[in-house]
């Protein structure tokens, strides 16, 4: 075979292709490597299946690889990858990166123009991207760290990690979810699993199902929480908060508040840590349930209809509203 297996050069004006004479051989069960070197920068198109292709310094990249592992670096143009069962690593791409594949891991860092993934089964990790994210996943696990642009990411089952982020959109099932460091907005939709938060500049929006949600230092105009059967956690978060829960515990402790608070639950307890030092206009309704105030000041209370109803400080009418209602459990007001 070996002396009979030839190189095919087909060269037109405008492209160079290079292939073999294998598909003339009965036998199939050998492997055919090429190491090819070209002009810095130039623009190729790789169609493989069954074994690696690494491409460094070219330009315009175009790899379809059935069954093998792609190493593609210092990409002048775009790149354009497809493969399966074996993993991706991409790095140093000067515009846009686009992949798919799936049953396996992918890995990439230094994308100057936009990236889009679209995954199956396996881990997505992305790392010092310029522009926008978008992430295409089913059981993808997925890893991000200093993505510059937007960020949308669909997943299942498997976990979502995203740091140093712009704007953020994440539609996932059974998938917990970490953000650490985003800008702008996180709006997460998510199902029977766990969310969290942090140190976010901008809004907040989670609306799930049997969904615990976590969150610290929380600076923004509007955070919109709905969940049920899981907890929900904040502390020194800001901005316009409304959270609907049922069958689970709220604690709440916010920075000094700069637009109005609205709690709103059902077989909820509710623990609320008062702004030290500060007033509020305040109502607390706890139906077949009960109100614990804990603060040093005065209120007023009352009792009708199985309902507990308790007002403070409703004479600061010029500050922001704290309004908690719950049923059949506890509202805790303390310091």
């Amino acid at each position: 075979i070996a002396d009979e297996l030839k190189m095919i050069i087909d060269k037109d004006a405008h492209q160079l292709t290079i292939s073999t004479n294998r598909s003339e051989f009965r036998r199939r069960h050998f492997r055919t490597n090429f190491k090819i070197s070209l002009p810095a920068g130039m623009d190729i198109e790789v169609n493989n299946s069954y074994g690696e292709v690494k491409t460094v310094k070219v330009g315009n990249t175009n790899i379809k690889n059935r069954h093998g592992k792609i190493i593609a670096s210092d990409i002048a143009g775009e790149l354009l990858i497809e493969n399966s069962y074996k993993d991706i690593e991409v790095d140093n791409v000067q515009s846009d990166c686009q992949i798919e594949g799936k049953h396996a891991d992918v890995f990439v860092n230094g994308v100057k123009g936009k990236t889009q993934v679209v995954h199956q089964y396996g881990k997505v990790r992305l790392e010092n991207i310029s522009q926008d994210v978008k992430i295409e996943g089913s059981h993808s696990g997925v890893y991000g760290e200093n993505l510059m642009g937007s960020v949308e990411v669909t997943t299942s089952y498997k976990k979502i990690a995203l740091f140093n982020v712009g704007p953020t959109k994440i539609r996932a099932r059974h998938s917990p979810v970490e953000v650490d460091g985003a800008r702008e907005y996180v709006d997460i939709e998510d199902n029977y699993s766990k969310v969290r938060v942090d140190n976010l500049q901008g809004d907040l929006i989670v609306d799930g199902k049997n969904l615990g949600v976590y969150g610290k230092s929380i600076v923004g105009q509007k955070i919109h929480i709905t969940s049920s059967y899981r907890n929900v956690e904040l502390s020194e978060f800001s901005g316009k908060t409304t959270i609907f829960l049922e069958h689970g515990d709220i604690v709440l402790n916010p920075s000094p508040l700069t637009h109005p608070i609205e709690v709103k639950g059902k077989y909820a307890g509710i623990k609320f840590y008062w702004p030290l030092r500060e007033k509020y206009p305040f109502e607390a309704r706890a139906k077949n349930g009960d109100i614990k105030w804990k603060l040093p000041d005065e209120m007023s209370s009352q009792e009708e209809d199985h309902m507990s109803i308790v007002k403070a400080f409703l004479e600061e009418k010029e500050k922001p509203s704290i309004f908690l209602t719950t049923s059949y459990s506890t509202i805790r007001i303390e310091e």
